[in-house]
C-alpha cells in the first residue's frame, strides 16, 4: 500500500531586498520614514507597492508618543496628517509599525496593545478563504530629530507564513483532475510580539482554536501531468500563522485529535473512462511553519492518491481509508494442460 507522496521546498520571503531613496527634507521636519521590504509577487507586499502603514510610538518614559497613527506613501516617503515632530531635546522615540496588503481588512482594524515596554496584536485571524486573505509585514525602529532630514528607515519583513501546493502524476493508467486545495486542522489565530531590536524578528504564540484553510476553483479542472504545476488556484499562496502542527495519525480514522494534514480535491478515472473517485484526497502533515518563508509542496500521484479526508461531510468512500490500494498484479498458479478429446464418430473423406 502505497500514500500519496510529499516532498518540501522551502525559500525565504526576504530573499531580495531594496531600500527607498532619498528626498530633500520637508519644510518643517515632520517626523517620515523611508522603507525597506523584500519584493514578491504583486499580491504580496513589497516595496514598490507598500502605500501606508500604522505605526504607535513611545518615548523614554513609555508613555504613547501617538497611537496608531497611519503613514501613508508621500512621493519616497511615509508621511502622517496631522504631522508629528521630533522631540526638540533629541531624545529617541521608539516605533511599532504593521501593514497589511489592503488597508479596509480586518487586521487593519485591529486595536494593538503595548505594556511593560512590550507591543504586540492579538488574536491575529487570517481568513479561511484563501481568496480573502491578505499580507501582514511589520517592523520596527528607533529615532531621533537626527532622522529628521533624511527620513527614519525602517526595514518591514512579512510576518505570516506562505504554503503552496504543486502536483504531478506519471501513471498514465489515471487522470487527475483537481478542483481544490486544503490546508486543515490548524491554528485559527496567534498572538504576535514585535522585536525591540530593528534586526529582530518578532515572535508568535499561536492559539489553540483550529480552522481549516481552503479554496475551490469553477471552471477547467488542472488536469496533472509528469510535471509538478501548481494548484493552488488564481487566489494564490495560503497565508497562516506560523506554527508547528501536530499532524493527523492515520490509524485515528475521523481525525477526533484534529490533527493537520493537506487535501486535495480531485476526479479520478482510468484511461479507459472507469470514474475511481471524486472527493477530498488527504495526506497528514507536521513540518514547522516560520514567519517569513514560503513552504512548497509537492504532491506525486503516481503511485497512489492519499487517503479519504477524514472530516469532510459528503466524500464518498470511508473516511481515513486509501483511494488506491497496492498496484494490481498476478502471480501465476499454473498454465492448464491441453485435454485430449476422442470424437464419437469417424469423419470420413
Amino acid at each position: 500500500m502505497k500514500k500519496l507522496f510529499l516532498a518540501l521546498v522551502s525559500l525565504s520571503l526576504l530573499a531580495s531586498c531594496s531600500m527607498d531613496k532619498e528626498l530633500q527634507q520637508n519644510e518643517g521636519n515632520p517626523i517620515s520614514f523611508t522603507s525597506e521590504i523584500g519584493t514578491r509577487a504583486t499580491s504580496f507586499v513589497t516595496t514598490d507597492n507598500m502605500n501606508y502603514f500604522y505605526s504607535t510610538a513611545f518615548n523614554g518614559a513609555d508613555e504613547v508618543y501617538f497611537d496608531k497613527l497611519l503613514f501613508n506613501k508621500n512621493g519616497e516617503y511615509f508621511t502622517s496628517d496631522p504631522e508629528y515632530y521630533w522631540p526638540g531635546d533629541g531624545s529617541e522615540l521608539r516605533f511599532y509599525c504593521y501593514a497589511t496588503s489592503d488597508l479596509s481588512s480586518d487586521m487593519g482594524l485591529t486595536e494593538p496593545e503595548g505594556t511593560a515596554g512590550e507591543y504586540m496584536l492579538k488574536n491575529v485571524t487570517p481568513k479561511s478563504d484563501i481568496s480573502e486573505q491578505v499580507d501582514f509585514v511589520y517592523g520596527y525602529a528607533v529615532g531621533s530629530k537626527t532622522n529628521e532630514t533624511t527620513g527614519l528607515n525602517i526595514k518591514m519583513r512579512h510576518g505570516f507564513t506562505q504554503i503552496a501546493l504543486k502536483a504531478k502524476n506519471n501513471n498514465q493508467g489515471y487522470i487527475y483532475e483537481v478542483t481544490g486545495v486544503k490546508l486543515a486542522c490548524v491554528a485559527k489565530s496567534g498572538n504576535f510580539k514585535f522585536p525591540v531590536s530593528s534586526e529582530n524578528k518578532g515572535s508568535w504564540t499561536p492559539g489553540t482554536e483550529k480552522t481549516n484553510y481552503f479554496v475551490t476553483y469553477a471552471g477547467t479542472p488542472k488536469t496533472l501531468d509528469g510535471t509538478y504545476q501548481n494548484i493552488m488556484g488564481a487566489t494564490g499562496n495560503i497565508v497562516i500563522v506560523p506554527q508547528k502542527p501536530t499532524a493527523w495519525i492515520m490509524s485515528d480514522k475521523t481525525n477526533t485529535q484534529e490533527g493537520a494534514y493537506f487535501a486535495v480535491k480531485v476526479k479520478i478515472t482510468t484511461k479507459a473512462g472507469a470514474q475511481v473517485y471524486e472527493g477530498w484526497a488527504a495526506t497528514n502533515i507536521s513540518d514547522e511553519w516560520k514567519q517569513g518563508m514560503i513552504y512548497t509542496y509537492l504532491l506525486d500521484f503516481s503511485s497512489g492518491a492519499g487517503y479519504v479526508d477524514p472530516m469532510e461531510p459528503g466524500t464518498p468512500g470511508n473516511p481515513g481509508e486509501e483511494i488506491l490500494g497496492g498496484p494490481i498484479k498476478f502471480t501465476l498458479e499454473s498454465v492448464i494442460n491441453w485435454e485430449n478429446h476422442t470424437p464419437d464418430s469417424e469423419v470420413d473423406m
